[in-house]
């Protein structure tokens, strides 16, 4: 951790249990400075309220987003070699860039391409202490369709609650359980095998979310790319996302009992 005259407690309001850190830069004066920042930044009112008087130096710093007072839960499933993990350090970062507290947690399996993974991201507006993996997750995001045949990818997910789903089918030719209540759905396989000619879509996926949830900006997302992909890449990445996010159906689905009464039939947000 870095430290200034007077400025010592500067940065220890951030969550130092986070597994994701990032480097920033900023100008102090007329130095350029890097700074390691986890979780979130802090605002100069939270410093202020540390140190008890106004500082000097400045920062172009968010203060953190509100989200209502509860953490959310973000369970990701996919495949060894499509970016799972990368595809939850991604959103942690995106997350950090407006403010919030992010934790993002990896669980493999059998290490071998194609083998299911998983990956764990919380947030919130305050540290995350959580530290295990997501057993009722708020939302499930599914970036290889065929996992539903050889894993429970909605297991244990909450009441009322979203999937973001790699698909090419349409929303009545899915099996969903009744907990879920809104779904996006985007042929992401697709997506970015027009855009980068590999069947990746943890970046188009990534974009379905934010289209799907509303809980980060698309701009978020691919500030973030360019911290994870060079030059050559990252160009495909954002195009692979723009398009993603303007092709994602999201599907707001009726309670159980009236889906029974209109014989399973949903209601298409987007007309």
């Amino acid at each position: 951790m870095l430290s200034f005259p007077g400025k010592e407690s500067l940065f220890e309001g951030y969550n130092a249990g986070l597994q994701l850190s990032y480097w920033s830069v900023h100008r102090f004066d007329a130095a350029e400075v890097p700074l390691s920042i986890c979780a979130r930044r802090l605002s100069w009112r939270d410093v202020e309220a540390q140190e008890g008087h106004t500082p000097t130096i400045g920062f172009n710093i968010r203060s953190p987003v509100e989200l209502g007072g509860q953490m959310k839960e973000i369970r990701l499933h996919g495949r060894g070699g499509q970016g799972t993990v990368m595809a939850s350090q991604i959103l942690v970062n995106a997350f950090a860039i407006e403010g919030k507290y992010g934790a993002a947690i990896p669980f493999f399996g059998f290490e071998r391409r194609g083998a299911p993974v998983s990956g764990f991201v919380r947030l919130d507006d305050k540290p995350i202490r959580i530290k295990t993996m997501i057993y009722y997750p708020d939302v499930v995001v599914v970036l290889d369709s065929g996992l539903r045949k050889v894993v429970n990818v909605f297991d244990g997910i909450k009441d009322d609650r979203i999937a973001v789903l790699n698909e090419k089918r349409d929303i009545d030719q899915l099996d969903l359980p009744p907990s879920v209540r809104k779904v996006g759905l985007v042929d992401a396989t697709k997506i970015a095998l027009e855009v980068m000619g590999v069947p990746i879509a943890n970046t188009a996926m990534l974009a379905a979310f934010a289209a799907t949830t509303g809980w980060v900006k698309l701009e978020s997302l691919l500030a973030s790319f360019e911290r994870y992909f060079g030059p050559k890449i990252v160009g495909g990445n954002v195009e692979a996302a723009r398009l993603a996010y303007e092709a994602t159906r999201v599907v707001e689905l009726s309670s159980p009992s009236v889906l029974a009464e209109t014989g399973g039939v949903a209601v298409d947000a987007a007309g």
